[in-house]
């Protein structure tokens, strides 16, 4: 019996995945008795998603960048970029250029950052 064990499991997971999506589609909007495609249109025009056919929106993009002044008062004023990282553990922060006045140059982990600087890095955190 143990070796039909893997035969067993790939039979009821392709009927779990596809039996669940069918069910979800089909059978779930007429059990909550409602029209699925107009609570979709609707729930687009209400978040703004409607376009027309010219325009389409996409949330592809190939690199995001995050660009950050910091500010007169701001603690980092001061701190090199390693101390700077190494506040951040979730999102790790990793800074990639260092614009100080006019120069653009690397982010060499013992340059100090000075108030009015510009710190740039790929992800989401926010700091400054």
């Amino acid at each position: 019996m143990a070796a039909a064990m893997p035969v067993a499991y790939a039979v009821t997971y392709l009927y779990g995945t596809a039996g669940s999506a069918w069910f979800l589609a089909s059978i779930g909007p007429k059990l909550l008795h409602t029209d699925l495609a107009k609570e979709c249109a609707e729930y687009e025009a209400k978040m703004g998603g409607a376009m027309n056919e010219e325009a389409q929106l996409s949330a592809y993009r190939r690199l995001t960048t995050r660009a950050y002044q910091v500010a007169a008062n701001s603690k980092w004023a001061g701190k090199t970029v390693r101390e700077f990282e190494e506040q951040f553990t979730i999102p790790r922060v990793f800074v990639v250029r260092l614009r100080q006045k006019s120069k653009i140059s690397e982010a060499d982990p013992d340059v100090q950052i000075r108030a009015g600087d510009i710190l740039d890095w790929p992800g989401r955190a926010s700091c400054c």
